[in-house]
């Protein structure tokens, strides 16, 4: 798993220029005003979305049949992706935290200490959960049919929202006991909740990921 871990570092160093794109996005979203959480939320996603084009950059010119040479199984091979992913996220996601918070305590703004953390966890979640969405799809569809893939499942998310909000209207359905729980809930509680939610959503995309990779032929 080392030599993958490497193999897609050095393909992210190639992608520099877009990394230097979305600091200079960050910077400029935090002398506008925007909340670090917003940024961080921001900065977590595109590096999530980069990290799933890696496998394109495998996919090309026959990569796949030279990767499987090397004593790499396609479960290992799914594995490095998703712990990949996670450390990228990890690691922008606390430096885009050390900066804002930086560069917020040296503006006369003040921002909710609380409000920050669950906004770091939030930005995991965030990520977590698009990367666990956008692996399979990649794994299955590849780069050049996943843009379609993912706009009809953009759009069935919304459609669904859509309908859950209309049936909770005609049902008269009161979720302001559940609120107020969910307020009350503490710090440690609520991060509990966002890493447990993370982990079922990756470990359940680990598997459809597993599955994909099995049934593909190279």
């Amino acid at each position: 798993m080392k030599g993958l871990l490497i193999k897609d570092l050095k393909l992210l160093k190639s992608q520099r220029s877009f990394l230097v794109i979305v600091a200079a996005l960050c910077l400029l979203f935090l002398f506008r005003g925007y909340s670090p959480v917003y940024v961080m939320s921001y900065a977590s996603a595109m590096i999530t979305i980069l990290t799933t084009t890696t496998v394109s950059y495998d996919e090309m010119d026959n990569g796949m049949n030279f990767i499987f040479t090397f004593p790499v199984s396609r479960r290992h091979y799914v594995l490095e992706k998703y712990v990949f992913g996670m450390l990228m996220m990890t690691v922008v996601t606390a430096a885009g935290a050390a900066a804002a918070m930086a560069f917020a305590a040296a503006r006369p703004v003040t921002y909710d200490r609380s409000e920050c953390v669950a906004g770091v966890f939030g930005a995991l979640l965030a990520s977590a959960l698009l990367l666990a969405l956008m692996l399979p799809v990649q794994l299955k569809f590849g780069s050049e049919k996943m843009r379609i893939v993912t706009l009809i499942m953009v759009g069935a998310v919304f459609f669904a929202a859509y309908v859950a909000k209309q049936l909770i209207g005609l049902l008269s359905i009161d979720f302001s006991g559940l609120a107020a729980r969910v307020q009350k809930a503490g710090m440690a509680e609520a991060i509990f909740c966002v890493l447990a939610a993370a982990a079922v959503a990756l470990g359940i995309s680990y598997l459809v990921s597993i599955a994909v990779m099995r049934k593909k032929q190279f």
